[in-house]
């Protein structure tokens, strides 16, 4: 499996209701700062949540080791990383590239109605 961050059109028999809100808690990071991703969908799905470079490789940042239980349910955020990931040691960190003075990050997420880890974890991007 590849994957490719793209969008693409919604097809003709794809479910238009189903949809996700990712919301970060600030939209400005300085190095050092943590970050921390809210995700709410409007059905019940499991949530990848990857950074894309200008490059397009992707990079999996939820679920990883430490920081598992990506389902969502419908309505309720999923916070990412939460109480018990931050506890176990799991931070997002906003860090510059070597020699950069400012950088954009993407955050591109993937909602399925299935688990897909089995599928995800031997993707490459």
């Amino acid at each position: 499996m590849t994957l490719e961050t793209c969008l693409k059109p919604l097809s003709g028999s794809a479910d238009k209701g189903f949809r996700v809100e990712l919301m970060l808690n600030q939209n400005r990071f300085f190095a050092g700062q943590e970050a921390r991703a809210i995700l709410t969908t409007t059905q019940d799905a499991y949530i990848y949540l990857y950074s894309v470079d200008f490059d397009l490789n992707a990079a999996r940042v939820f679920p990883v080791e430490g920081a598992r239980g990506n389902r969502s349910s419908a309505g309720r955020p999923l916070i990412f990383p939460n109480e018990e990931n931050s506890a176990a040691g799991v931070r997002v960190v906003a860090e510059l590239p070597k020699g950069a003075s400012s950088s954009v990050e993407m955050l591109r997420v993937l909602a399925v109605r299935s688990d897909a880890a089995s599928l995800l974890d031997s993707a490459r991007s």
